[in-house]
């Protein structure tokens, strides 16, 4: 049995120093940049990792969930002034067995240079094509260390 607090996957272990080691370089180019670690109570193991950044204090939200299988979630959107979202963009995957977690937190931290300044059809279009590349479809899940059949 594991201590409490351990990662459940070694992929994970592996996304959350991927973050650390470029934390710096991120908070230079986000104002917030934030790792966020969901605890699996019954198994009191880390079961799942959220990355939260947003480029300036009201501006765009970028969430970014990790799971032990490679499964990434990402949801990026804007707040409208009174409610609702001016845009919003989720994508969802597996990550590619080709990507490392260092090439992931280079391709978020190249989103700025993707969107640009305003957020059009044409920069939402260039964010989805460069994580649809690399995040897989699909029914097969991925066995982790514990046995169980991932997402």
């Amino acid at each position: 049995m594991s201590t409490p607090g351990e990662f459940c996957d070694i992929t994970l272990q592996e996304f959350s120093n991927a973050v650390h080691v470029s934390l710096k370089s991120m908070k230079r180019r986000f104002f917030r940049v934030t790792l966020e670690r969901m605890l699996d109570k019954e198994l009191s193991e880390y079961a799942e990792l959220t990355l939260n950044i947003s480029r300036h204090f009201k501006g765009p939200l970028v969430k970014i969930k990790v799971w032990p299988d490679r499964w990434l979630w990402i949801d990026m959107r804007r707040a409208a002034p009174g409610g609702g979202w001016l845009w919003s963009l989720t994508i969802e995957g597996r990550l590619s067995g080709n990507e490392t977690w260092a090439q992931v937190i280079k391709r978020i931290k190249d989103l700025p240079d993707i969107i640009g300044l305003e957020v059009n059809e044409e920069s939402l279009l260039n964010v989805k094509r460069l994580w649809t590349k690399i995040l897989l479809k699909g029914p097969a899940g991925i066995v982790n260390r514990l046995g169980t059949l991932g997402r």
